[in-house]
């Protein structure tokens, strides 16, 4: 949260190499700015053809 707080995320996205990784989605994670996380998601965008 601190880091998207400070504007250090341009897009969102995952990185799994292993099962461990995702099992990790079954977990929440707690976003306090909601704002700047739907600004970072809105910055990927920029991939669609």
């Amino acid at each position: 949260d601190e880091l998207l707080k400070k504007g250090m995320y341009n897009f969102t996205g995952t990185d799994v190499h292993h099962m461990h990784h995702i099992k990790a989605f079954d977990q929440k994670l707690k976003i306090k700015n909601i704002s700047n996380l739907k600004e970072v998601i809105a910055n990927n965008q920029f991939f669609k053809f």
